[in-house]
Formats: C-alpha cells, structure tokens, sequence
C-alpha cells in the first residue's frame, strides 16, 4: 500500500499528464471557445481560455482573459466571445485609405469661415523678366485693366551709348532730362519720357501714356492692354540696326545701347 505522500505525487502525475494529452488534443483540432478549469487539490484553482492562444492572439488582448489566482475562489466569468468590428476594413487592411468622410469628422465646422475672414488680399503673382538697353517697347505678357495694381522691382545696371557710362534704372547721374535735348526734324517728344533723364527705366500699358517706372514701386493701371517696358532713349520709330531718318546718326540714337535691366512684377 502506498502512503499518503506517494500517493498525492501518483496524483499529481496523472493529472499532469492528463493536462499535457488535452493541451495536444486541443492544439491539434482546437474547439471553436474552449474554458477548462482545472482544479489541483487546495493548491489553487487554475482558468485558462484555449481558443485564444491557438489563433495567435496577444497575451495582452483585452477581448481574452488569462489569470491564475490562489485560492478555491473561482474567478469571474470569462468576458463573451467579441469579434471588435471595423468600421472600414479596407482601411483596416491598407492603413493608408482613409474614409473621406472620418478624415473630416476632426474639421471644426467654423474652419472655412475661419480662414475667409482672415484673408484679406488675393494671393500674389510674380513675374520675372529682363528688359534689354538697345529695345524699344517689350513685351511682359502680363496684361492689365485700367484700375490694376501692380509692384514694380528693379536691379542691374546698363548703358544708353557704347561710349556712354551705366546707370541704374533711375537714368544717368547728373544729366539734365532728356526732353530738353534739342534734335531738329525728330518727333516730339523724342523719348518716352521727356522729362527725365537718359537711361530711366520706362513703362507703358498697351497704348497708353508711358509712366516712370525707375527703380519700382507700387503703380496703379492707367489703360487696359499689355504691360511693357523700354530705356527711356532717343526712339525714332526705324526698325532695329537701321540709321536714324532724322539726323546723321547712324546706329539710331536707341540701337548702340548696352546691358539690361532685372524686373519683377507683383499683381495684386
């Protein structure tokens, strides 16, 4: 006869290999939620949810109890078998779809209305171009209605003659205005404008009255057409390279200049 020590060891054994047999036979064709309860004499009283380890779920998966607690105490029943739902499993299988209509649920419905009445001005658009000594009237592309503004902005340097000395686009330095230039038999006025000096930076709107642009500023549209620019030089209206039909000159006054001029040109 067996004593009581052995006897509880022959016990233990059994069980425990009872338990290792309904581990295999459970991994091997898992019920769909299998709960054991094992109880190993006063030692404690072990709870265990098989189903959630075979389908690899995370020890840490809220939906799934695992415990182990001392005592005959038995535990609190098992939460109810919960599959959470996605609300969109395509984005749930691509992280990157996102329903248009969740992405706008954070959106305060004030936003637009918001960001309208902090807007003050229109948006601004830049133009870039340069604007050659020896050219009459060129074109910027930029087109214009009466009543437009615009920012003019200037750089760089050039010269109304070959053997002239540079200036900026405010005209050459201590000069007096070159309307004052006394040219028998040309068009009056001789340049686009005669009352400032050679070598200032002149603008015009299509047709329109030409208006000193120099080296920028804030100007109003005073015609609707193209915006364009020239030196404010002699011009005798002869295509480029041809001698001036007026006088001796035989470059044309405009065509012997040199350099250019940088421009840029806010609308707004």
């Amino acid at each position: 006869m067996l004593n009581p020590r052995a006897k509880l060891a022959k016990i233990c054994m059994i069980s425990f290999l009872m338990i290792l047999w309904f581990a295999y036979t459970v991994r091997a064709d898992p019920p769909k939620n299998l709960k054991m309860e094992i109880g190993i004499g006063n030692i404690a009283t072990l709870t265990e949810q098989f189903l959630a380890p075979m389908v690899d779920q995370s020890q840490k998966d809220e939906n799934w109890t695992y415990d182990w607690k001392t005592g005959s105490e038995r535990k609190p029943e098992f939460p109810s078998e919960t599959i959470p739902q996605e609300s969109n499993p395509q984005a749930a299988a691509n992280p990157a779809v996102i329903e248009s209509a969740t992405a706008w649920t954070s959106v305060p419905e004030t936003a637009e209305k918001t960001a309208a009445a902090d807007q003050t001005t229109l948006p601004l658009i830049l133009f870039s171009f340069d604007v050659a000594a020896n050219k009459v009237w060129q074109n910027t592309g930029i087109n214009l209605s009466r009543g437009d503004h615009i920012k003019i902005e200037v750089v760089g340097r050039w010269s109304m003659h070959k053997e002239e000395r540079w200036c900026d686009a405010t005209g050459i330095a201590g000069d007096q205005p070159l309307g004052g230039m006394q040219l028998p038999g040309h068009p009056n006025p001789i340049c686009p404008l005669p009352l400032y000096r050679a070598g200032a930076l002149a603008g015009r709107v299509g047709e329109g009255r030409p208006f000193y642009a120099g080296a920028g500023g804030e100007f109003t549209a005073n015609d609707d057409g193209e915006l364009q620019f020239m030196p404010n030089d002699v011009y005798d209206g002869v295509q480029e390279g041809q001698p001036c039909k007026y006088c001796d000159d035989p470059e044309g006054h405009l065509w012997n200049n040199q350099g250019a001029l940088k421009v840029a040109v806010t609308t707004y």
